[in-house]
Formats: C-alpha cells, sequence, structure tokens
C-alpha cells in the first residue's frame, strides 16, 4: 500500500482521515480475515492491533462506519482500480499487452 502511494489517492479522492483509516483497515482485515464488513469489524476490534497503527479505536466505533467505507470504495472504484493498476504496473516494470481471441474459433493448443 506504501509503494501504490494507495492512502494519498484515497486523500487526493477527498476521504478524511477518518474514512481513509477505516478504509486501510477494512481492506487488509479483508486480506487477513475475508469475510464481511461485520467480520472484518469484529476481527480488527478484537484480534488485531491494526488499530495501533492507524490510531483508531475500531473496538469503540459501530459497524456503520465500515458500511460507509465500504460505499466510498465503491464510489470511487473505477478510479482506484486504474491507478493502482498502473502505479503496480510501474513499480514491477510489468509490460501489459491486450490479447484477443475471436470467439467461435477453435484457438490452437497452448502446448
Amino acid at each position: 500500500m506504501l509503494s501504490a502511494r494507495f492512502v494519498a489517492l484515497l486523500e487526493h479522492l477527498g476521504l478524511s482521515g477518518p474514512q481513509r483509516a477505516l478504509i486501510v483497515g477494512a481492506i487488509i482485515g479483508r486480506m487477513a480475515v475475508p469475510g464481511s464488513e461485520r467480520a472484518t469489524h469484529r476481527w480488527l476490534s478484537a484480534r488485531s492491533a491494526l488499530g495501533e497503527l492507524l490510531e483508531v479505536d475500531f473496538a469503540t466505533l459501530p459497524l456503520a462506519p465500515f458500511y460507509r467505507a465500504a460505499d466510498l470504495l465503491m464510489r470511487h472504484r473505477t478510479v482506484i482500480e486504474q491507478t493502482v493498476f498502473t502505479r503496480v504496473s510501474d513499480l514491477f516494470g510489468l509490460d501489459w499487452t491486450a490479447c484477443c481471441r475471436a470467439w467461435g474459433r477453435r484457438a490452437a493448443p497452448w502446448w
């Protein structure tokens, strides 16, 4: 997240500090323990020390802000996906080439 400047992207999109912290918490929580917003909230509140790093007490936050954070991610989904894709591609020096196959035609074996 740091190398892809993800938090800076969220800031550029106009998200506040608490919103950014919730989004980062939600994403890391989903990577660590995949599940719903409720399950992520429970994990962040009871099992994770991520709140200390982000300076957020997840245990005292109600569930509603997690749902609102998910809504914000969806609202900015296209910009976030395109920007992170480009930054990660640049970071790892990936050269992406589009490859298309005509539908209905039999493709040659890959081997």
